[in-house]
């Protein structure tokens, strides 16, 4: 069986140009799209998009590696069930800072005074929320100078935490940052080298407590030359013994695994963001170990064994018109694929979907067990989604070039060598296949 009917497929007769736009024939908005699938998804998504006209919003959800029921895990078709370590997701609260400055009161605090290393007169305001330090440098004198506050006293080996504002330095090259005298790194020493306005933090040891006396905290100007500038601060606050709690606790148990070494990503690492009895987080993917990082603020919450994991895309993109085209690599398992894909349908709550056919690759012709397999699957598939149901294999197979390995390929009942990367994979020109198909037979529903 080389091709099944019933479903939508594209006309035979070479390549396919992605530059053809069909435009919709009714006035109402249609909904954005999105791509439900694995690595065979890559790509195509957005040679689509461009078809509409207008063009049409189209996310790309693909995971590489996964199977049908990741897909559907990650779509919310199936239920993600996760066991935390200790049954509790973990506090994560604001910490509460010994000191805190907002200037709001129009004077200057008490604790702050003006620093200067030469005696040259540094004034100090306050107004509007900020403390404004004037200066001003006319002789060749170094000049060393700036705001300073009382932040001790300190203990050793406590972790201090400054937070700030640097709302203006007008006329000021570089701010340094840190204690005046007794570092805890090293006397004298800066914690951070500032040269634009911003908001502005840093943690450190202390490794040096002036004997338990008081610290300052100085915004100091360094300058060996002529120097008009002005520096205002705003939302100074000291923790003297900064404990930041860990948000993450380990999943011990979990029904299905929606992330791997391919994907999700986000935040430049292996995640998966949702959220387990309401509390926000994040699923988070390592070498194969998965844990739960909350993001939302909330004292500890104790949750059962078997807690539902929701992913954010299975709500964000449940309204979505899908693109469905999942089970290349659990192709073995013709049923699960099939049930996968009729919990993904039922997720979604509308009629607005696509399910793709699965598609063969080199090595799987007639005389193969995949053939046969992916033959049965489809129409199966086909049986059951009808016109909801696009023939990608036999689109595919239409769009030869016409040269004998692709001819030899179409006669074996295989994808065309020049429409794949390899195996299975499919390049560019064999995306712009899939993503036709998937456009024709939206247009064709009125979507």
């Amino acid at each position: 069986m080389l091709g099944l009917g019933g479903g939508f497929t594209l006309a035979a007769g070479g390549a396919i140009s992605v530059a053809t736009r069909t435009k919709l024939g009714h006035a109402s908005t249609p909904s954005p799209i999105v791509a439900w699938g694995d690595s065979m998804t890559y790509g195509y998504p957005s040679l689509a998009a461009a078809l509409f006209d207008p063009p049409r919003s189209i996310i790309e959800q693909a995971v590489g590696g996964q199977t049908s029921t990741e897909v559907a895990a990650r779509q919310g078709g199936i239920p993600i069930l996760i066991t935390l370590q200790g049954n509790e997701i973990p506090a994560l609260l604001t910490a509460i800072p010994d000191l805190s400055w907002d200037f709001a009161s129009g004077s200057v605090p008490a604790e702050w005074s003006a620093f200067s290393a030469t005696g040259a007169a540094v004034p100090l305001s306050s107004a509007g929320g900020t403390l404004r330090a004037n200066l001003v440098n006319t002789s060749p004198n170094f000049f060393l100078a700036g705001p300073q506050v009382k932040i001790g006293p300190l203990v050793l080996g406590h972790t201090l935490r400054v937070e700030f504002d640097i709302v203006e330095m007008t006329g000021i090259g570089q701010l340094q940052v840190g204690t005046l005298f007794g570092s805890w790194t090293q006397p004298g020493s800066p914690q951070l080298t500032i040269t634009a306005p911003g908001s502005y933090s840093f943690e450190a040891v202390v490794t040096d407590n002036k004997d338990g006396g008081l610290i300052e905290l100085g915004f100091i100007v360094l300058s060996t030359g002529d120097l008009s500038g002005v520096l205002e601060l705003a939302n100074v606050k000291i923790f003297r013994n900064y404990q930041p709690g860990d948000p993450t606790v380990s999943g011990t148990a979990l029904s299905v695994t929606p992330l791997n070494s391919q994907g999700p990503w986000a935040d430049g690492g292996l995640r998966l963001a949702g959220s387990v009895s309401g509390v926000d987080g994040q699923l988070e993917y390592d070498a194969g170990v998965v844990t739960f990082r909350r993001t939302t603020q909330g004292p500890a919450l104790p949750v059962p064994p078997g807690s539902l994991f929701t992913p954010d895309a299975a709500r964000d993109y449940r309204q979505h018109t899908a693109w469905i085209w999942v089970g290349r690599n659990n192709v073995s398992a013709p049923d699960i694929i099939k049930a996968d894909i009729a919990a993904m349908v039922v997720h979604l709550g509308h009629s607005r979907y696509l399910v793709g056919s699965i598609v063969n690759g080199a090595g799987e012709g007639p005389e193969s067990e995949n053939f046969a397999i992916i033959s049965g699957l489809n129409a199966d598939l086909w049986a059951q989604y009808g016109n909801r149901f696009v023939d990608l294999r036999t689109a595919l197979l239409a769009a030869h070039n016409g040269s004998a390995g692709d001819l030899e390929d179409v006669a074996a009942g295989i994808p065309p060598r020049s429409l794949r990367s390899d195996q299975f994979h499919l390049n560019a020109l064999g995306q712009a296949v899939i993503a036709q198909a998937f456009h024709a037979a939206t247009i064709a529903r009125g979507w």
